[in-house]
């Protein structure tokens, strides 16, 4: 049976008159790329620590809540940044987790390869002969080139522009306790 609703558009309903328009689930977005959290995380953490003063050590419980990041994954993650040589881990009452490479020295791709291994979009079993093939690699190589050109440095540069220091608890952004600089560093 169709009927019409309060918006004009006919739907359907049931026998028991329960339109088929509020019966329907939201149509799920499912995404041709997705970045792992992992790599996701430590992107997130490299431009937290890039947004603080140069040798600044951060406490990896303060990344974790102003990155949203769950403790014991952001250790996980911490241990692989630091095996890559992107950062510095120092356990104790001074300790802390700062930057060793330069912001500006770090791509996007160094991080994605350096924890998941080559970017691959679509693996293809038969190169000769898929159709596809070509649309892939170029897919894949145009992403590797742009997140070769995207560093750490340009992504704290954008954060630091939004000037976006209440989202500490939202993620992918410095927390309001830092919106005052300790008297020591310049900011």
């Amino acid at each position: 049976m169709w009927q019409r609703g309060r918006d004009g558009h006919r739907s359907s309903t049931d026998r028991k008159g329960a339109s088929s328009k509020a019966r329907r689930e939201p149509a799920r977005v499912l995404p041709i790329l997705k970045i792992s959290p992992r790599v996701d995380y430590a992107i997130r953490i490299l431009v937290d620590l890039a947004t603080r003063p140069t040798g600044w050590r951060a406490q990896a419980r303060g990344i974790a809540c102003r990155q949203n990041i769950p403790p014991a994954f952001l250790y996980k993650v911490l241990k692989r940044l630091q095996a890559s040589g992107y950062i510095d881990v120092r356990r104790g009452r001074k300790g802390g987790v700062r930057l060793i490479r330069p912001a500006d020295r770090i791509t996007l791709l160094d991080v994605a390869q350096s924890l998941e291994g080559p970017l691959v979009l679509h693996p293809c079993p038969h190169p000769e002969a898929c159709a596809l093939h070509e649309l892939w690699s170029r897919i894949e190589a145009d992403l590797c080139a742009w997140m070769a050109c995207q560093t750490i440095a340009d992504l704290a540069m954008r954060e630091r522009k939004r000037g976006d220091l209440s989202r500490g608890s939202q993620g992918g952004s410095i927390g309001p306790e830092f919106a005052q600089a300790p008297p020591e560093f310049p900011r």
